[in-house]
């Protein structure tokens, strides 16, 4: 697909249903920020030993890396929001180019990993569909539940639009509350879920859906002037607010070790 240079985020875009035949350059430099902090948490926790890094709340943001994915989730559901929102949904053109972006690499994964290890058909299934056997995987080929996750998010948001498009953001500020919510239940009942929510759809959904929300407010012309005027705050005091928040959950262990336990009950 041949990009669009230099097309601003407000520019309306033709009706080409599922076709993408733009793209938006100016989102490179957080993609390159996500890959980058995510290579430096797998690299730095598997060679670099805890004594070493030192306890800085700026380096906190890349110490906790695995906030990377984090932001990839949230990067998809934006430019999926700002391509499709208010225009019609070929399905069968959306899913091909879905496909062809993404299943040669996934199968070249799923490939690798087959002749690397000793898999059953029903850990299998439960891998393809919930990500939730990782560890029937060799552990290079761990990372690629990501790659499930967008593919099952890619499934469900022709229906997530087509339903925001006749309700309104409010709908997906509802599902939004609702996993949240529903989260909270679960970890109430169990005591604990960081297991499902990290590595799993269910938890990852509220980043796909406030990417989306992100993404269908800049396509409404007032409010993308306000955020452009407000860009230089809003991204020194987002920043600020992370640095401060992953500093503190660093500093109790952060994601490997909250609360001195896996799955954390903290």
């Amino acid at each position: 697909m041949t990009p669009s240079p230099g097309l601003a985020v407000g520019t309306p875009l033709p009706d080409t249903g599922g076709h993408a035949h733009v793209r938006l350059e100016k989102l490179d430099h957080l993609r390159f920020v996500a890959c980058l902090v995510v290579m430096i948490w797998h690299f730095s926790h598997a060679f670099v030993p805890a004594t070493v890094v030192p306890s800085w709340t700026w380096l906190s943001l890349i110490e906790e890396g695995h906030t990377g994915v984090s932001l990839f989730c949230v990067i998809s559901g934006f430019i999926f929001g700002w391509l499709y929102y208010g225009r019609s949904i070929v399905l069968r053109q959306f899913a091909r180019n879905r496909a062809l972006r993404i299943l040669p690499i996934f199968l070249l994964w799923l490939a690798l990993a087959y002749v690397t290890s000793t898999w059953e058909p029903a850990a299998f299934m439960v891998i393809l569909f919930t990500t939730l056997a990782r560890y029937q995987l060799p552990s290079y080929a761990g990372p690629g539940w990501s790659i499930l996750v967008e593919m099952q998010f890619y499934a469900l948001f022709p229906f997530l639009i087509s339903f925001a498009a006749r309700y309104g953001m409010r709908y997906l500020l509802g599902l939004l509350c609702f996993f949240v919510s529903l989260r909270f239940f679960v970890w109430a009942d169990r005591g604990y879920v960081q297991d499902i929510a990290y590595w799993t759809l269910f938890g990852r959904i509220d980043q796909f859906l406030c990417g989306m929300l992100g993404g269908i407010a800049v396509r409404q012309p007032l409010l993308h002037e306000r955020c452009k005027q407000a860009a230089p705050w809003m991204v020194t005091i987002g920043v600020s607010v992370l640095a401060g928040v992953y500093a503190h959950f660093n500093q109790h262990g952060g994601w490997q070790a909250c609360g001195n336990d896996y799955p954390s009950r903290s």
